[in-house]
């Protein structure tokens, strides 16, 4: 089984691929600003 520190750096790699798959499409983005409360201002 793997240890604390490998599954921590594991899932921190998923979570950042999570979040360039969301950020890159631009239907799914806005969504999930908004879900998660983030204000886009231009």
């Amino acid at each position: 089984m793997a240890n604390a520190a490998s599954m921590r750096e594991e899932a921190e790699s998923i979570a950042v691929k999570a979040l360039g798959f969301v950020a890159s499409d631009p239907e799914l983005l806005p969504r999930f600003l908004a879900i998660t409360g983030i204000e886009v201002h231009s």
